[in-house]
């Protein structure tokens, strides 16, 4: 995801205030990103103290996916009528009490309502702290800000388990919540600060809540067909089937919308653009599976193999570490070499590191297990920012901004 470089400018922070923000920005960053990789290994502990099925237990993580993924298309919308700091310091402060909800909660219910406000509110932030980057860097400065910010959205997905595992076994997994409340009151404080007076002009655009609608009904029943498929046979059970219906009518009628709407959610007619179509679908099913597999990874160790949270997290570690470094390399070769190369590469590599995890069964040690992941975590470092570049290939301005919304 990236917003225009040419983003309105403001007069120019001091060196020292620039990395003051940029180390602002990137903690929050992490932090609410980290509430996504970290709370993995926890779901089976979450689901023992909440007292429901471990099934039930991962909506919570479902959900708030679903509730970041609608943030994004609304993002732009409540930066341009509020501006950045409010918008920005406003959804750590939201964050901050969902996380506390979370952390004394009891009840499935509640405890599922908060995560969901703590998704929307984290889908908020990211768009918002890269603009908030992109303006406030001197131009021949911005490849370094997007580079600690990428690495930044990177590591809580890699590193989330293995902190999320160490917190789990050592305190506690509500302490994840008790530790997110002061952290992002701080940040949300110095956000404040920081950029009192320096917002731009404010501006009162349209919001498509018909779209926003019909986009919320189809991801909604998608998602609840998926959340239950498994406790009531899938296709075989009707309330899946109409689920399953409601979900195709709505996007069909959520594309009709956007394709002739004048104020569209999601720029759909960018989809004719054949590197942004190949370049979004790559991201969108390379996430997905990526997403998909690690859940398994975490809870099916846990609760097949009979593996501490921790020891869940040191497995994933070593994907951790070599993510970063494959990260930072590439976005220097990328200077370099075609960004199309360098991503069928990527892909390649992805899935043959894939198949090799894949390949172990019930007896594997753990050793046989940990070294894989080095190699997924080479080529998924290489991945997101080859692809990004070629999906967004040909873009700039306002057109980049509709891009980053997919």
């Amino acid at each position: 995801m990236a917003f225009s470089q040419n983003a309105p400018a403001v007069s120019p922070l001091s060196t020292g205030m620039v990395s003051l923000l940029n180390l602002v920005i990137g903690l929050g960053h992490f932090l609410v990103l980290l509430n996504t990789g970290a709370y993995l290994p926890m779901i089976p502990h979450v689901a023992g103290s909440l007292g429901v099925n471990p099934d039930f237990a991962i909506w919570t993580q479902s959900d708030f996916f679903l509730a970041m993924a609608l943030a994004f298309p609304t993002s732009p919308w409540f930066l341009q009528r509020w501006g950045e700091m409010w918008v920005l310091a406003g959804a750590f402060i939201v964050f901050a009490l969902a996380s506390a909800i979370c952390a004394q909660s009891n009840d499935y219910d509640i405890f599922l309502i908060a995560r969901i406000v703590q998704g929307f509110s984290s889908g908020l932030t990211i768009p918002g702290s890269l603009q908030i980057i992109l303006r406030h860097y001197q131009v021949h400065r911005r490849n370094i800000g997007l580079s600690l910010w990428g690495i930044a959205a990177l590591t809580p997905f890699t590193l989330g388990p293995f902190i999320g595992g160490w917190i789990t076994d050592s305190i506690g997994w509500r302490w994840l919540f008790y530790v997110n409340i002061p952290i992002a009151l701080s940040v949300a404080a110095f956000i404040a600060i920081l950029l009192f007076g320096r917002e731009m002009e404010h501006h009162h655009p349209p919001l498509d809540w018909p779209g926003l609608l019909f986009l919320l009904i189809a991801l909604a029943t998608l998602e609840s067909a998926l959340d239950r498929g498994e406790i009531i046979s899938w296709w075989r059970s009707s309330p899946i089937i109409f689920l399953g219906m409601i979900s195709l009518l709505a996007l069909m009628v959520f594309a009709i919308w956007e394709w002739y709407g004048r104020h569209p959610l999601l720029e759909l007619h960018l989809l004719k653009r054949r590197n942004f179509l190949i370049g979004g679908m790559v991201l969108f099913f390379t996430i997905l599976l990526f997403q998909g597999s690690i859940a398994l990874y975490v809870v099916g160790f846990q609760l097949v193999m009979g593996y501490s949270a921790w020891l869940v997290g040191l497995l994933i570690l070593p994907m951790a570490i070599f993510s970063k470094i494959s990260f930072i390399l590439t976005q220097r070769l990328l200077n370099h070499l075609d960004a199309r190369i360098l991503a069928i590469f990527s892909l390649l590599g992805f899935a043959a590191a894939s198949f090799w995890v894949s390949s172990y069964n019930h007896p594997a040690s753990f050793s046989e297990l940990l070294w894989p992941q080095a190699f997924v975590g080479i080529f998924l470092g290489s991945l997101f920012p080859s692809i990004n570049t070629v999906a967004l290939s040909g873009l700039s301005g306002p057109a980049e901004m509709r891009g980053t919304a997919f």
